[in-house]
């Protein structure tokens, strides 16, 4: 009998926890949305594998768990990532890459920096604005919420 009532006890006391560990808010910004190209630290930047010459104009759609890459005027995405967000990080991951990512989300403005998810395109030679930022610092790439 002793261990019914035990057993009993640890259910409504795992119970009352699994609720109050569920009422916690842990939410974190939400990048749901359509958000423009807006700006960027070189005139032109690849997201490979096949966003080939991303420039002002494109569109990237976050979804609850995928971004969707579509350069200006195309009805279809160039590309598809799924992605997580831990923090001030942004992981895109496809088939068995994973590309981190920083961001700063402030209202309407989201600007991703990352060494490795933006490249130079292949065939451009782009010069950078400001000749101090090399490209072992990474890009960064602001994006306005439409």
């Amino acid at each position: 009998m002793s261990s019914n009532l035990f057993f009993t006890l640890l259910l409504i006391a795992c119970s009352t926890n699994y609720r109050s560990v569920n009422t916690v808010s842990t939410s974190l910004p939400s990048l749901t949305g359509k958000w423009l190209v807006s700006n960027k630290t070189i005139s032109a930047f690849a997201i490979i594998p096949r966003c080939t010459v991303v420039k002002p104009g494109a569109t990237f759609n976050f979804t609850s768990d995928k971004l969707e890459i579509y350069l200006e005027k195309s009805p279809l995405p160039c590309d598809i990532f799924s992605f997580k967000v831990t923090n001030n990080t942004l992981s895109f991951i496809k088939e068995d890459m994973i590309y981190l990512c920083t961001y700063e989300l402030d209202g309407k403005v989201l600007k991703i920096q990352s060494k490795s998810f933006f490249t130079l395109p292949i065939s451009n030679n782009l010069t950078l604005p400001n000749q101090s930022l090399s490209t072992n610092d990474g890009f960064i790439v602001t994006l306005t919420k439409i």
